[in-house]
C-alpha cells in the first residue's frame, strides 16, 4: 500500500489540531454573504468602515473589521503551525491561487476569510452576552489595551509609518488605532465572560468526581498518537531495492526512529527535519 509522505501526515495533524481549537460553546449566529463573494469586496474600494459586509446575530460588520477577522485567523493558524507553514502555504504564490488544505474547494484566501467571520461570529456573541450581563473593562485590561496600543506606535515608527498607516498596512485598508482599538475592547470582554463561564463549569465538580466519571468513559477519551514516515530505498534498473539501497534506508529509518524517541509530542518536527537532512 501506497504510505503518505511527509507533507501528507503534517496535513492530517494539523487537521486532527484544527478539531481541537473549535469552541466548546454553540452560539446561533448567521453569516449572510457567502465567502466567494465577501473575499471579492474585501480587496473592493467600497467605503471600508461604512458598508456592511457580514452580519453576525444582531451585529454588524463592515469590511475593514472583516478583514481584521481574516488577518487575525491567519495569525492564529501561524502561531499553531509555523513550523510546518511551509508544508502547507507556497510563499511564492498568492493565498488566492493556493487551495486550502482543510477544503479543497476553497483557496487559503477564502479560508481564512471564512475563519475571520467564525472568530467575529464567537467574538460578537459572547462581548454581547457580557454586556447583557454588565461586565465593564477593568482597570487592568484597559492598560493592557494602553500597552498594545503603544507597542503599535513603537512599531509604526520604527517602520517609517504614522500609527494608523500602520495598523492599515497590518489588518487591511480601513483599520485604524480607533478601529483596532475597539476590536480590542470586545475581544477583552469576550474573553472575560467566557472565560468566568469555563471557571464556572470547572467549580461545578470536585477532583474526585471527574476521576470518578472519567474512569468510567476511558475508553471514549483515550486515544494514541502516533506519526509514521516513509523511507524510499534506491532500486535497480529493474525497480527493485538493492541491497545497499536496502542498508542505507534502514539506517536513516533508525536514525529517525532515534530523533523522536523520548519525546512527548507528536514528534513531526523532528521526523520532518530528520528527513530534510536526509
Amino acid at each position: 500500500a501506497n504510505q503518505p509522505s511527509p507533507k501528507e501526515l503534517a496535513a492530517q495533524k494539523a487537521a486532527e489540531e484544527k478539531k481541537k481549537l473549535n469552541t466548546k460553546y454553540c452560539v446561533g449566529v448567521i453569516i449572510v454573504l457567502v465567502v466567494a463573494l465577501l473575499a471579492g469586496l474585501i480587496n473592493s474600494t467600497l467605503p471600508d468602515t461604512k458598508l456592511t459586509a457580514a452580519k453576525t446575530g444582531d451585529g454588524n460588520w463592515s469590511l475593514a473589521q472583516v478583514r481584521y477577522g481574516k488577518k487575525n485567523s491567519y495569525a492564529q493558524f501561524y502561531n499553531n503551525y509555523s513550523s510546518l507553514i511551509d508544508y502547507f502555504i507556497d510563499p511564492d504564490k498568492s493565498l488566492d491561487e493556493q487551495p486550502s488544505m482543510f477544503d479543497e474547494n476553497l483557496s487559503w484566501s477564502e479560508y481564512f476569510t471564512e475563519e475571520g467571520l467564525k472568530y467575529l461570529q464567537q467574538l460578537a456573541a459572547f462581548s454581547d452576552l457580557a454586556a447583557a450581563e454588565g461586565y465593564t473593562l477593568t482597570e487592568e485590561d484597559k492598560q493592557t489595551i494602553d500597552d498594545n496600543m503603544a507597542m503599535y506606535d513603537t512599531y509604526a515608527s520604527l517602520y517609517g509609518y504614522s500609527t494608523d498607516g500602520y495598523l492599515t498596512a497590518q489588518f487591511g485598508e480601513g483599520n485604524s488605532v480607533k478601529s483596532v482599538r475597539k476590536m480590542m475592547e470586545m475581544s477583552m470582554l469576550a474573553s472575560a465572560y467566557s472565560q468566568d463561564k469555563q471557571d464556572a463549569i470547572t467549580a461545578s465538580y470536585s477532583d474526585a468526581q471527574l476521576s470518578d466519571w472519567y474512569s468510567e468513559h476511558a475508553d471514549e477519551y483515550n486515544t494514541v498518537s502516533y506519526l509514521t514516515a516513509m523511507v524510499s530505498a534506491e532500486t535497480d534498473e529493474d525497480g527493485n531495492p538493492t541491497e545497499a539501497g536496502m542498508k542505507a534506508a534502514k539506517e536513516t529509518a533508525e536514525s529517525v526512529k532515534a530523533a523522536c524517541s523520548g519525546t512527548t509530542d507528536s514528534s513531526s518536527g523532528a521526523v520532518l527535519a530528520k528527513l530534510g537532512e536526509d
